[in-house]
Formats: structure tokens, sequence, C-alpha cells
């Protein structure tokens, strides 16, 4: 199995505003593609418990699972396979670390089925008390 290795996040969402009042800022225009998923069957990501995947999907239909981490009474919980309409950008998460993150902090998802998909990674702004 090919996976494609995303790098890290390097675009904040709450980055964006240029003023502290509500409204006034300039926005986030994120690009039509991401990274190209190409024929790939899966990727993975570095996960800081406060990142983004931006998935938007190609022209056919297909399945992507998430990979859970997390041990519960010895089994993995259970894998989450979304539903997802081709030609669509979804956002997925944030991803809590001690269930998704494996013991390289990322983040595997299984991708099947779909053509001309693309991804990209994200990071929620820090809270006003600084975590």
């Amino acid at each position: 199995m090919t996976t494609l290795a995303l790098g890290a996040a390097t675009v904040t969402l709450g980055s964006v505003y240029t003023s502290t009042h509500v409204g006034a800022g300039t926005g986030l225009a994120l690009p039509a593609t991401e990274t190209s998923i190409g024929a790939n069957s899966g990727f993975s990501f570095y996960n800081l418990g406060s990142t983004l995947l931006r998935i938007v999907y190609g022209t056919v239909v297909g399945t992507i699972t998430f990979q859970p981490s997390l041990l519960e009474e010895g089994e993995l919980t259970t894998p989450i396979t979304p539903n997802s309409a081709i030609s669509t950008a979804y956002i997925y998460g944030p991803f809590d670390t001690n269930e998704w993150n494996d013991n390289n902090d990322l983040v595997q998802c299984l991708w099947s089925g779909y053509t001309g998909g693309s991804v990209g990674i994200y990071l929620l702004p820090p809270n006003r008390y600084g975590s």
C-alpha cells in the first residue's frame, strides 16, 4: 500500500484577521485544490489536536476511512468512514490526539476509489487563554 505523507499545517485559520473587531478581517481564500492524492491508497498527516483536514473530492465515488489508534479494552476504536459527495470540499477535525495519533503523531487515512482528490492541512487558532 502506497500512502502519501502530508507536511505539517502552515496556515492557522484564525490568523487571517487584521483587526480585533468582529467581521473586520480580510478572510482566507482557500485554494480550489490542495496536495493531490494521486494514485496513493491513503495518506497521513501530523496532528496537534487542533489540526483540520480539508479534502476536495474528485469526480468518481470512493471511500475515505480515518484509522483510530486508541485501544479500548485491548481493541482499536472503530474506524470512521464519513459520507461524502463527488466534486465537493469537506473539512474534518479536529482530531483528538489520544484517539487518532499513531506513535509518530500522525493520523492515518485510507483512500480508495476516488480520482482527482486533493487534501490540505490547517490549524485552528489557540483560544484566548493560550491553549
